[in-house]
């Protein structure tokens, strides 16, 4: 009865360690996107942000909440229909109100790679009107108001800029150069990217439209709202 015990198993090699890990998260991401696409489609409700929030170094509050998105409903969600139907590339069709701001509309469309998501990040592409509207973009076939040199940096703050927080290839944090491991709020902000994207745009778009407003109350470059148009825009188009 007084035999050794036999000594604990060696940790598994390093490499090993770091496939676990890979697909733990993988595992982690697939359930976040399901959670964000759920509350998205079913629910019509944007999501909050969990606490560890947005860009590093952002000021969220403690709670995660953001106030930009009390300001606003989800009117649609939608899958479109897909081309090819083993690719698991899904296109979704986006429309949301402002509630306080009467014409303050703002449509996109998102395209993800469920497969692939956190990864490959969702892309956007900002429109004017939906995309199963195929008369109403022949009709309205004019750049809407937003269409300017500042929607284009929105969708470069969206499909880059912000892209730039990720954890890289190799493992290291952009902004500390910590280890993956050692970074969980950038992994949180991976997983979360979907709904990080969904908060910029909403807050961007407000002060766009927040400026364009005041240029035109003050009289620079107004012009008579026309259209589809769904603020008085004056910003210079490129």
């Amino acid at each position: 009865g007084g035999g050794k015990q036999a000594p604990p198993p060696p940790p598994p090699p390093a490499t090993t360690r770091a496939i676990i890990r890979t697909l733990q998260r993988k595992i982690r991401a697939n359930a976040t996107l399901k959670y964000i696409l759920q509350s998205l489609q079913q629910h019509k409700k944007i999501p909050n942000l969990p606490r560890t929030d947005l860009e590093p170094g952002s000021t969220a509050p403690a709670d995660g909440k953001s106030s930009v998105i009390s300001s606003w409903q989800l009117v649609m969600f939608a899958q479109l229909p897909q081309s090819d139907k083993h690719s698991s590339l899904f296109t979704f069709d986006l429309h949301c109100k402002n509630k306080t701001t009467p014409r303050l509309d703002v449509r996109a469309l998102v395209e993800i790679d469920k497969a692939r998501y956190p990864e490959v990040p969702p892309r956007w592409t900002l429109t004017s009107s939906p995309a199963s509207d195929t008369s109403s973009r022949k009709q309205h076939n004019a750049s809407p108001p937003l269409h300017n040199a500042a929607w284009k940096m929105m969708e470069k703050s969206l499909n880059h800029d912000l892209l730039s927080m990720l954890p890289t290839e190799n493992g290291q944090s952009p902004t500390t150069g910590a280890s993956n491991a050692a970074n969980e709020s950038s992994l949180l902000f991976a997983e979360w990217i979907l709904v990080g994207q969904f908060h910029k745009l909403l807050k961007e778009w407000e002060q766009v439209a927040a400026a364009s407003a005041s240029r035109t109350t003050n009289g620079i470059g107004a012009r008579p709202v026309k259209g589809r148009d769904r603020v008085p825009t004056n910003l210079s188009r490129t």
